[in-house]
């Protein structure tokens, strides 16, 4: 028990020593990378990451690279891939799998959960472990470190540049002390690699520095004259290092030079975009924070990070040193620094228009880590002993509602008369022999008298019991265990809401992490198309066209991957002088120009008939929320795969009619008999009968089916009355 009150009692963990520290930051970093790479290919690809998917593969296949100013981010994401695909042994883009593109921002975000670690003399050990493992378990941080694009490694390398920054900082404090410093040549590097990193993943990384020099504006300490030569070398290596790697990765290790170009031109492209201007994706100033701590869509769940803001802003308070929140001046320097760029950030980020979720991982990775700096202080504040100035409001904290509910820390002097004060109450504070009564007035080196009642505002019970547990060690340890209790169940909360988000609600539309995301349904589409194609001579090696308006067909592309004769067409004049695949897919609002790409342009002979009910299962998807598509079959091989997938044994013998409908009206059809060899069915009987002003055609034909089945055709306008029809074609024309 004596070990466990030392625990408690222990400002930095003292108690749990230097083993016990590092067991908790490997469990921290353990239970990140179980959260981060367990079952990575579970969720479908987002549009943005099928975008980045497709641009990899040029790398892979062809290693070739351009950085394009307008569109798809930097060169960081591709390169790191290249390098973790290559060592999986992978050439080609039918090879990959989504897991082998998410390891890369997964390993990023395991290095983000450890990232503490670099900077632990300066938050100390709890502050570092707590904000390890906030980091480990956040439901924001876990999702996104799942997904194939750039924002988690733009915060990992902020956090880089933050952890350089810092060592350089100190490195230029130390110049108060004496002119003579060695030069910290690791930490320059690390700082100039990461800001280079940063500007070659993406382009809101100027958010990033601006916040960086905000925070390094308001905590930068005052510093005597640095020698021209230090100061010289040490900006020169950040500068080089910088440099070379904006050139080497813009430009494409030297085969694309106007890529340096590039990356200048392109904010004219983003500024625009980030105003909203003519542009989607245009929210209030406080969506991202209504999207982290207090989300609910109808019909969802409540969904909140509120535990982690509770700490960042008892973090906060730490910082402007708040003196119920007390920090030492090594971490209160460093909570400064991250408040500041955490609130510059988030208030750069929310005043733009333009709102992505994920663009909120910047300040909110900085808010993480503050949370573990407003642990350590609430933690300090709670201990008996916590630094706190002689003031009535350094301890309205001790006598305040929670001082009232455990009753006070002492009531009666025990101790003897000539030990000192603040050993009986352990409490520190500036002066010898000086302590701190609930008033604010000090008693200067007077001792204790026995039998007096000196510290309590409030009646203390007659039990002698109550008084022993009442004391300053024992309300130490119920209030720490209190609080640690507090951190067992916000963590709880934050780990189910991880497992939730990332593999229980992978597709669900009303949480905070998804947004126009792929639904399930495509892997409905691809299995179908899967089936379809084995029908077909030519099997992956058939002809599929899509048709989708401005080419908003994503992420269809990484989807298809495997069908090797794929065309993509924004519009049907893109497919001017190209005949009809026999599989079509298509917005349904592409209906009418589909009817007349069919049609109407095709020369006589080569008009096929096209299905859109299909014998097994549905005809159109949902690819993301209220955007459809529809698979449009050539009769042969929809008859090819009725066939093979017919429920009904052959030796049934004969079967009913099957009656296939066309409508809306229709002008005169010219139709011929199918082949019963070719197809294996008699012959049928056609009619057209009229019905409320309108034409609808109906064919009856034997087939093996066990009920009557409706198939719908694609609607056709009117044709000449004297068209050929070729033998042996069945066609609407």
């Amino acid at each position: 028990m004596g070990r466990v009150i030392r625990w408690f009692k222990g400002d930095q963990m003292r108690g749990a020593g230097q083993w016990g520290w590092t067991i908790g930051m490997l469990g921290a970093g353990l239970v990140g990378a179980v959260l981060r790479l367990v079952d990575l290919g579970n969720r479908p690809m987002h549009p943005d990451e099928a975008v980045q998917a497709l641009r990899f593969a040029r790398l892979l296949e062809q290693g070739q690279y351009e950085y394009d100013p307008q569109e798809y981010h930097g060169p960081s994401l591709p390169y790191l891939s290249w390098a973790v695909v290559r060592a999986f042994g992978l050439r080609k883009l039918q090879e990959l799998e989504a897991w082998h593109l998410r390891v890369v921002p997964a390993g990023i975000g395991i290095l983000l959960v450890l990232g503490p670690w670099c900077l632990r003399r300066y938050l100390g050990r709890l502050a570092c472990l707590v904000a390890s493992w906030l980091t480990a378990i956040s439901p924001a941080l876990v999702f996104y470190s799942r997904y194939y694009i750039a924002e988690m490694l733009l915060v990992g390398f902020s956090w880089g540049g933050i952890v350089g920054w810092w060592g350089v900082r100190n490195w230029l404090g130390r110049f108060s002390s004496g002119p003579k410093q060695k030069l910290p040549f690791g930490l320059l590097v690390l700082l100039g690699s990461c800001l280079g990193l940063m500007y070659a993943t993406k382009e809101t990384w100027v958010i990033g520095l601006v916040s960086m020099l905000g925070g390094l504006w308001l905590t930068m300490p005052p510093v005597r004259a640095i020698p021209k030569a230090q100061g010289g070398w040490a900006f020169g290596v950040v500068v080089a290092t910088g440099v070379a790697i904006w050139a080497m990765l813009f430009s494409s290790f030297g085969q694309n030079p106007a890529g340096l170009l590039d990356s200048l031109r392109t904010y004219l492209y983003y500024l625009p975009q980030a105003g909203g201007w003519g542009q989607d994706h245009v929210y209030p100033f406080w969506h991202y924070f209504q999207r982290l701590f207090a989300w609910k869509m109808p019909g969802g769940n409540w969904w909140t990070e509120m535990f982690v803001l509770l700490l960042a802003l008892a973090g906060g308070l730490g910082a402007v040193g708040w003196r119920r929140f007390r920090l030492p001046a090594r971490q209160r320097r460093l909570a400064q620094f991250l408040g500041a760029y955490t609130f510059i950030q988030a208030f750069i980020y929310s005043a733009i228009p333009y709102k992505t979720p994920w663009c909120a991982l910047g300040f909110y990775h900085g808010m993480v880590v503050l949370a573990g700096l407003g642990w350590a202080a609430i933690w300090r504040t709670i201990d008996s002993g916590a630094h706190r100035e002689a003031s009535r409001f350094g301890n309205a904290f001790r006598w305040g509602p929670l001082g009232r509910i455990t009753g006070g820390f002492a009531t009666k002097a025990k101790p003897k008369l000539t030990e000192p004060v603040q050993q009986h109450l352990d409490v520190p504070l500036p002066g010898e022999n000086k302590f701190c009564l609930p008033s604010g007035h000090t008693t200067g080196s007077q001792p204790f008298q026995k039998g007096k009642t000196h510290l309590g505002v409030w009646p203390t019970t007659k039990s002698g019991m109550n008084r022993r547990l009442l004391r300053g060690p024992w309300a130490c340890l119920i209030k720490r265990g209190c609080l640690s209790a507090l951190l067992l169940f916000g963590s709880g909360h934050l780990v189910w809401q991880a497992y939730r988000a990332s593999f229980l609600a992978i597709a669900d539309p009303t949480q905070p992490y998804l947004y126009a995301a792929t639904t399930l349904e495509v892997a409905g589409l691809v299995a179908t198309l899967e089936q379809i194609v084995q029908c077909h001579p030519d099997a992956e090696a058939v002809p599929i066209q899509v048709f989708f308006p401005d080419h908003q067909y994503w992420p269809l592309p990484w989807y298809l991957r495997r069908f090797r004769r794929v065309g993509w067409f924004g519009s049907f004049q893109e497919a001017v002088g190209s005949a009809p695949a026999p599989i079509i897919l298509a917005h349904p609002d592409m209906e009418g120009d589909l009817r007349e790409y069919c049609y109407s342009r095709q020369p006589p002979g080569q008009r096929r008939l096209y299905i859109t009910e299909l014998p097994q299962g549905p005809a159109q998807w949902e690819i993301r929320p209220h955007v459809w598509i529809r698979l449009y079959l050539r009769w042969d091989l929809w008859e090819a795969w009725r066939e093979k997938i017919s429920l009904v044994p052959p030796e049934l013998g004969i079967g009913h009619f099957c009656n296939l409908f066309i409508s809306p009206p229709l002008l005169p059809i010219f139709l011929t008999c199918f082949d019963s060899k070719s197809y294996g069915s008699t012959p049928f009987v056609s009619a057209i009968f009229n019905s409320n002003n309108s034409k609808e055609l109906v064919l009856n034909r034997f087939d093996r089916m066990s009920k009557m089945a409706k198939i719908r055709v694609l609607d056709v306008p009117e044709v000449p009355a004297n068209l050929c029809v070729p033998k042996n074609s069945f066609f609407c024309g």
